[in-house]
């Protein structure tokens, strides 16, 4: 079905054929970046709590196969988020990545980002584990942490996008 053309789906009522396309992914990309922002910030948190309470870091390391896991599910939920609100029933490969890139950037940089501000303001929150800023220093390891926790989330994401994409159009076959 021609999205140009379509007078169904959630943002009907916009005219303009980019803009609906650009309110359609970017509603459908928030629940994937509100869960993964959440869970990111809960367990940064997490970690605060420990290295406050002088446990040590095999606690951060034993939340990452989640948090390699959550991505790849907010890459999936996007798509099918996107399928609904332009009402369809084929998603296309690039509206998929997108959504799941958009979840992904926003949930992850967000959080990233509000946890890299509060190891600043006080380092002796290592919001990313003792290990990572003890080796590297304060700042370079802030750094170091949220472009590994944007980037590794973003790809996996992607490859939620694409996984449900091929398994859904192998279904339909």
């Amino acid at each position: 079905m021609d999205i140009e053309n379509s007078q169904k789906g959630l943002f009907k009522f916009v005219k303009h054929p980019m803009l609906r396309k650009a309110l359609e992914v970017l509603f459908s990309s928030i629940p994937g970046a509100v869960v993964l922002f959440v869970f990111l910030l809960g367990t940064g948190v997490l970690n605060i709590y420990s290295n406050l309470s002088e446990t040590n870091d095999v606690f951060a390391a034993s939340y990452i196969p989640i948090i390699c896991l959550l991505p790849v599910v907010v890459g999936i939920v996007g798509p099918l988020i996107l399928e609904k609100v332009r009402d369809e029933t084929r998603l296309s490969m690039r509206g998929s990545i997108l959504v799941s890139f958009l979840s992904a950037l926003l949930g992850s940089g967000i959080s990233s980002l509000v946890l890299v501000i509060t190891g600043i303001a006080s380092p002796e929150f290592k919001p990313f584990g003792g290990a990572i800023l003890d080796n590297l220093g304060q700042l370079p390891g802030l750094g170091a942490a949220f472009l590994v926790l944007v980037v590794a989330c973003t790809i996996l994401s992607i490859i939620g996008g694409a996984i449900i994409v091929v398994v859904l159009g192998r279904a339909e076959k």
